[in-house]
C-alpha cells in the first residue's frame, strides 16, 4: 500500500505536551509499570505497537509507543495531540477504545483494547478479493462509522485496509486517528494528507475539502475488496 503523507503543521520546538494532555483516562495512577510487555505487534514511524498485560486484572491491550523527539523533529505535534483528544472522546462500536493516555519523558503511550482479529489488509492479501456479502458487511459498518465520525464534525482523512481491523467476532474497528481533523461547522480543510491510493482527487489538486473525500476512499477500499485491485 502507498506511504502516508502530510503537509508538516507549523509549531514550537519546545515540548509541547502537558499534563493535561497525556494524563490517564480512568482516575488511577497508570504508568508504564502498570503492563508487562508480551510482544512487538507493530512499528511505525514515530515508535513501536506492543501487545501488553495489565498487571491489575491480567486483561490484553496494545499499547501505543511514540517518540517525542521525532513528533518534533518531523513536525507532527498537532496531528499527535488530535489524534489523543479525538480518541479520548469519540464512542461508537466500531471505533477502537483507547482506554489510558499517559506520558514519560521521552515518549507518549496510548493504550487500546486489543483486536484480536488483525488488519483487514492481511485478510484481503490471504483472499486476494472478498466475495460480495462479505464486502457489503464490511462497507455498511465502515460507512455507519464515518456517518458517526462526520457526525461530531471530524474528517477522517486516511481509509485503507491498514487503519481496519477486525475483532473476534468479524466486525470493522477503525483505528488510527493520526490525519483525523476536528472542522468547526461549515468550514473546510485544506492539508495534502493522506494516503495516495486512497486519496480524493481535491485533495490531490491542493483544493478546499470537506468530509466527502472520506466517501471517496471507502469507494476505493470497496473496489480493492471486490477485485483485489486498487
Amino acid at each position: 500500500m502507498g506511504a502516508k503523507c502530510s503537509i508538516a503543521s507549523k509549531s514550537s520546538t519546545c515540548l509541547p505536551f502537558s499534563q493535561e494532555d497525556f494524563i490517564e483516562i480512568k482516575n488511577k495512577s497508570i504508568d508504564i509499570d502498570s503492563f508487562e510487555a508480551i510482544s512487538v505487534i507493530g512499528r511505525g514511524t514515530f515508535g513501536k505497537v506492543l501487545l501488553v498485560k495489565s498487571k491489575e486484572n491480567d486483561k490484553m491491550y496494545a499499547m501505543k509507543q511514540i517518540r517525542k523527539d521525532l513528533i518534533i523533529q518531523m513536525q507532527q505535534i498537532e496531528h499527535i495531540k488530535s489524534e489523543r483528544e479525538l480518541l479520548g472522546t469519540l464512542e461508537f462500536p466500531f471505533i477502537v477504545k483507547m482506554r489510558y493516555a499517559f506520558q514519560t519523558k521521552k515518549k507518549l503511550f496510548f493504550v487500546f483494547d486489543y483486536i484480536k482479529g488483525g488488519e483487514l489488509f492481511h485478510h484481503l492479501s490471504k483472499c486476494q478479493y472478498f466475495e460480495e456479502e462479505r464486502t457489503r458487511f464490511y462497507a455498511a459498518e465502515l460507512l455507519a462509522t464515518l456517518e458517526y465520525v462526520h457526525s461530531k464534525n471530524v474528517i477522517y482523512r486516511d481509509i485503507k485496509p491498514e487503519n481496519v481491523l477486525l475483532d473476534d467476532s468479524g466486525h470493522i474497528i477503525l483505528t488510527d486517528f493520526g490525519l483525523a481533523k476536528r472542522l468547526s461547522p461549515d468550514t473546510k480543510a485544506s492539508s495534502l494528507c493522506g494516503t495516495a491510493e486512497y486519496m480524493a482527487p481535491e485533495i490531490i489538486k491542493g483544493e478546499s475539502y470537506g468530509n466527502s473525500v472520506d466517501y471517496w476512499s471507502l469507494g476505493i477500499l470497496i473496489y480493492e475488496m471486490l477485485t483485489g485491485n486498487v
